[in-house]
């Protein structure tokens, strides 16, 4: 392996520079364990986003870092965290890893990648989770909060999250951002830190590579961690995106239901959330669930 022929991915943004990592056969690699794989051939994703959140075209032979993970995309396809064999599957630029189950009829092929090893450190395996945020610093205020959610995948909700940062920090005012759930993806982050937000943060940040296949208290705990950090900001306003769309079964339309909820995670009381209107396509749990929100 050559220092020219390994390319890092923004999964691994977190990682230490100075981090000794040492590779070994896999051992039943986990979600946010980390792989070192090379490129057998580029279909789906040709590129891959940078710890810098640029972007580099992969070519065969090239060695990239991934992580295993879940990914389910509505219009592209839907994956599993399955690293057990020695050909597996690029889910996302960013270097989440896995086995693709389903692709709709217009997507292509994913790109292949053959595992060369899992990374140990210390005789362990090296997962995400060890380098996310820490407990968050003494809160610094409460801002004022937006949720953006959506119909589904690519329906405008984080260009509707940056024209919101956009307006507001224009305002003077401090803005923070955040996306709760989804796939890692540096174009994503960069949007939001673009239009002017600071800090923004997102799941990487609390070690998972995606949230699909997260259980309620994996998105009570990433919820937290976030909404923490973002407190202890002196912000004006935070900006949230909950990623893919509302039919998205359980991470998103679950954490609206469950984390957004009175009995579950209280948030802040001037928390905005979506109208009963703007619902009223979604089946009545949901609106029983926002109308019970609201009334608290």
């Amino acid at each position: 392996m050559t220092a020219r022929a390994l390319k890092p991915t923004w999964v691994t943004r977190r990682l230490p520079t100075d981090l000794a990592l040492s590779w070994g056969a896999p051992h039943d690699p986990q979600v946010a364990d980390l792989l070192l794989c090379e490129v057998v051939r580029t279909a789906l994703h040709g590129r891959v986003e940078t710890t810098s959140g640029s972007r580099m075209k992969l070519y065969a032979g090239d060695q990239i870092i991934c992580a295993v993970g879940n990914r389910y995309a509505t219009a592209l396809l839907e994956a599993a965290a399955e690293a057990a064999t020695a050909r597996i599957d690029l889910l996302s630029a960013s270097g989440v890893c896995g086995r693709v189950l389903e692709r709709a009829h217009t997507t292509n092929r994913p790109t292949s990648l053959q595992v060369l090893g899992q990374a140990f450190s210390a005789g362990h395996p090296v997962n995400l989770r060890s380098f996310s945020l820490g407990p968050p610093p003494l809160a610094a205020g409460d801002p004022s909060w937006v949720v953006v959610v959506g119909s589904a995948m690519d329906s405008g909700k984080t260009t509707a999250c940056a024209s919101l940062i956009h307006g507001l920090t224009a305002a003077g005012l401090r803005v923070g951002a955040a996306k709760l759930t989804g796939t890692a993806s540096a174009r994503d982050f960069g949007a939001f830190r673009d239009a002017g937000a600071a800090p923004v943060l997102d799941f990487l940040d609390v070690g998972w590579p995606s949230t699909m296949g997260c259980t309620t208290e994996d998105l009570r705990g990433i919820l937290q961690a976030i909404a923490g950090h973002l407190r202890a900001a002196p912000l004006d306003w935070a900006v949230l995106e909950i990623a893919d769309g509302l039919l998205q079964w359980p991470t998103t339309r679950g954490f609206i239901q469950s984390r957004l909820g009175p009995t579950a995670l209280p948030l802040p009381k001037n928390m905005r959330l979506p109208s009963a209107k703007s619902l009223k396509a979604w089946d009545s749990p949901l609106l029983r669930e926002h109308d019970t929100m609201r009334s608290s």
